[in-house]
């Protein structure tokens, strides 16, 4: 049987020694550092839940998880090498809190990162989107800080929240999806320029 005090020494220990395993019921979601030349980021198991829905990413509900439940879970890790950032599963730093809860979350810009609960993911065309969602509406259009096209938001409510579908306008497909809170008025203008 562990006591309160060993259980803290192993989740200190196994979080120094570079993994996220900080307790039983997180063991499914792990990650670890890696990269040799250059900075190094945290890079998740397999196992961890990435799906997307209005105002979910994964066992994640925008607006009512804790930061300190997500840590938990292993959906946050301390990134020593971009200034002790929390980077989140799939979004880097690129999630936002509200009231000690998390609010907002990038939900992957990589191809085959993640994909919504209808099957919708990252790089699928746009008209997809139309056909899986059809009550997505434009809701802001994000300029790009660094010149070129910038994008449209496009975004659907669920009960737990908002989808939102970022284009690169001008093009016909799909850049990445964002969730966020209901107490989050319009999409989060996410500016990816890396650490």
């Amino acid at each position: 049987m562990n006591t309160p005090g060993i259980a803290a020494t192993l989740a200190v220990t196994t979080l120094l020694a570079g993994t996220g395993v900080s307790s039983p019921a997180a063991a499914a979601c792990t990650y670890e550092y890696v990269g040799d030349d250059g900075p190094s980021y945290p890079k998740w198991s397999e196992d961890c839940d990435t799906t997307v829905s209005p105002g979910r990413f994964g066992p994640l509900r925008m607006g009512s998880t804790t930061v300190p439940k997500a840590k938990q879970l292993n959906y946050l890790a301390l990134n020593p090498f971009c200034a002790n950032r929390l980077d989140g599963l799939n979004a880097g730093g690129y999630w936002t809190r509200k009231n000690g809860k998390v609010a907002a979350w990038l939900a992957g810009f990589r191809k085959g990162a993640t994909q919504t609960t209808r099957g919708l993911r990252p790089r699928d065309t746009f008209s997809k989107a139309r056909r899986l969602y059809p009550g997505l509406e434009f809701t802001r259009f994000v300029p790009n800080p660094f010149g070129g096209p910038g994008q449209d938001v496009y975004s659907t409510q669920g009960k737990n929240g908002w989808l939102d579908v970022y284009v690169t306008r001008g093009r016909f497909k799909i850049d990445y999806f964002s969730v966020r809170a209901t107490s989050v008025s319009k999409p989060v203008p996410w500016i990816i320029d890396g650490c």
